[in-house]
């Protein structure tokens, strides 16, 4: 195997390397819908997996990130992130063909232990291999592409998922109707797809080209000082590892709640994933675009309120059990974290690559990265935890109106269970905020500046259509969205010299 590094790239070789690292996104998306997700926490259910067992699956991508400081000492040692990525990716992925075995063998009660066992060992390697990855691509994306680059991967990638959700929904559906014997084996063969593509990934990875990188002067421990005392970064780390832990408190319940507690079907559930995605790919271009615009902590600015709002909002879906209302609340809240995810994921992404230095990039992300993972790690077992502990606990508040001839009762609120952590996550949420607002970044403008050129944008294409006659402009709404997402210039006042909203 050929890992040599390039002291410079040619614009073909530039080129031809981000088209690889799009293909790789849409190979890992692939991978990670088949083998993740509602998939994964239906596939444990079926195993006879608890709920701290749900949530230690969820711990592990996030947890494992620990193994990051490995990815400082490889590349320190070896300079050459590909080998170290394509390696570490291809151990891990690995794994999921021993996963397939599951069905096949009687494990008499241990099969949820082979399986939090086989995850552990990928996501380790996973993570090794992430470390490296993203000081990779710090180097071989130029800067000013960053946000449209990413939010043009993802809104592919995004693509990819929804079109493996469906199929695989429907997969799953019609086997457990006509043929529930043979469900284990389907999930089996969900996880044998995902490691095929996990593997053409892993080739890809193999043919992108890699900038060589400066070398490490300092030793590893000395390394990981360095992102402490930067004082701008260290707000970073504080607002990544609150937020993560904020929103992984709740989010990787969601399916349990939705499949244990509501009742709805996984064929339903996924079609509000499948929502949520298909939000989340029209939102990601315009987030890319005001983010290379303006900034990552602007869009931040918007997008962190709007998904704890939403997730307050599932606390309303059972009054207490399952209402009339609960099924359009739940595709309100899918559509809105699709809107709000589509811009915490990019920015929260890309603002580590964008305030790292260059030279020590490996040690500052490798750094966020393992304090993200402490967080998010700790963040669902102690919801298993939690889950349990509320099971029996219930807040309930009634409103009563009293008359001459009758009374009228209903209940405003009513926290069981899961509604407990959902209003847990969303005060840790607030918290985080308070460290976001201290973040210095290059561009950075008010929420109000963005928020008003989307309107804008929105109220200058509805007043071309209001020109028509006998027609009215709410009906056009949906077409005005379209072409102010597909718009490929900036937005009008913007200042490019000063990079602040022009008067």
């Amino acid at each position: 195997m050929n890992f040599k590094t390039k002291p410079h790239l040619s614009d073909h070789e530039l080129a031809n390397g981000l088209r690889l690292v799009i293909y790789d996104g849409l190979a890992s998306q692939a991978m990670t819908t088949l083998t993740g997700g509602a998939f994964l926490v239906a596939f444990a259910l079926l195993l006879g997996a608890t709920n701290f067992q749900i949530g230690l699956l969820a711990a592990l991508p996030t947890l494992s990130n620990v193994f990051q400081m490995v990815s400082i000492y490889l590349v320190s040692k070896w300079a050459n992130r590909r080998k170290i990525v394509v390696l570490a990716s291809l151990v891990a992925r690995i794994m999921f063909f021993l996963i397939v075995l599951l069905p096949f063998f009687n494990l008499s009660g241990h099969a949820i232990a082979f399986l939090i066992v086989a995850l552990a060992i990928h996501h380790t390697f996973a993570s090794i291999s992430a470390g490296g990855w993203a000081s990779w691509m710090r180097d071989l994306i130029p800067k000013e592409k960053l946000g449209c680059f990413f939010s043009n991967r993802l809104r592919l990638a995004h693509t990819v998922g929804v079109v493996f959700s469906i199929a695989s929904a429907l997969f799953i559906d019609y086997v457990r109707k006509n043929h529930p014997e043979q469900e284990l084996k389907s999930y089996a063969l969900l996880f044998m797809l995902g490691g095929i593509a996990g593997l053409v990934g892993v080739c890809l990875l193999y043919k992108t080209p890699e900038p060589a990188m400066q070398p490490m002067q300092d030793k590893l421990f000395t390394l990981l000082k360095v992102p402490f005392k930067n004082t701008n970064f260290r707000r970073l780390i504080m607002y990544n590892a609150s937020w993560n832990f904020a929103t992984n408190l709740a989010a990787p319940f969601f399916t349990v709640y939705l499949l244990n507690w509501i009742g709805l079907d996984l064929i339903l559930v996924v079609g509000f994933t499948i929502l949520s995605q298909l939000t989340n790919i029209i939102f990601l271009k315009l987030w890319g675009r005001y983010a290379d615009t303006y900034s990552y902590k602007s869009i931040l600015g918007i997008c962190a309120p709007l998904y704890l709002l939403c997730i307050l909002g599932w606390t309303f879906t059972t009054l207490p059990d399952r209402y009339i209302l609960t099924l359009p609340l739940l595709v309100i809240l899918h559509i809105v974290s699709g809107i709000a995810t589509a811009g915490t994921g990019l920015a929260s992404s890309s603002i580590g690559l964008k305030l790292s230095p260059k030279q020590d990039a490996v040690a500052f992300l490798s750094v966020i990265s393992f304090t993200n993972s402490i967080s998010s790690g700790l963040a669902p077992i102690l919801g298993g935890w939690m889950a349990d502990f509320f099971f029996s606990k219930e807040f309930a508040l009634t409103v009563v109106w009293k008359g001459s001839a009758q009374s009228i009762s209903f209940q405003a609120l009513n926290l069981q269970q899961w509604d407990f952590f959902f209003v847990i996550s969303f005060v840790i949420g607030l918290y985080a905020l308070h460290h976001l607002a201290f973040i210095q970044e290059e561009g950075h403008v008010k929420q109000k500046v963005i928020l008003k050129e989307i309107s804008l944008e929105i109220r200058r294409e509805m007043k071309n259509l209001s020109t028509i006659t006998g027609l009215r402009p709410m009906m056009y709404l949906p077409l005005s969205l379209y072409q102010l997402l597909t718009r490929k210039n900036k937005p009008e006042g913007y200042n490019l010299e000063n990079k602040s909203a022009a008067p």
